[in-house]
């Protein structure tokens, strides 16, 4: 949807001068904006200095990529939750909910621990 728009504000642009037209429009010919995703997008408007002439178009994509990383570590947070917090485990303390999410999102951290250095640290306190 925002590719037909942005290929008829393009097309439909009227200017005061038709040669800047003719050389935003030489710059689009060569490209499919169909075919480019959104992040391509604002990266071939960026490498063609075309956000002057598109100011609304950089702010709209810059504000639709960024929205897309924050919903995700919500998403994932919330499926960690959910996994952790079962029906067995519905009486734990805020605390100890909070550790093992932890554990769980930073598994990979987790996975390089060596558990018998850290089980003779804690016998010797």
């Amino acid at each position: 949807h925002l590719y037909k728009k942005l290929s008829s504000f393009i097309n439909d642009r009227q200017s005061d001068s038709d040669q800047e037209a003719d050389v935003n429009k030489e710059k689009f010919e060569n490209v499919s904006i169909e075919k480019l995703n959104l992040k391509s997008l604002y990266y071939y408007l960026y490498e063609n200095q075309l956000f002057e002439a598109f100011p609304n178009v950089e702010i709209a994509l810059r504000i639709y990529l960024c929205m897309m990383i924050s919903n995700a570590t919500g998403e994932r947070s919330f499926s960690k939750l959910k996994l952790i917090k079962n029906v067995l485990r519905n009486t734990m303390t805020e605390e100890r909910l909070n550790n093992l999410s932890i554990i769980s999102i930073e598994n990979e951290f987790f996975k390089t621990l060596n558990f018998d250095d850290i089980i003779q640290d804690f016998a010797n306190k």
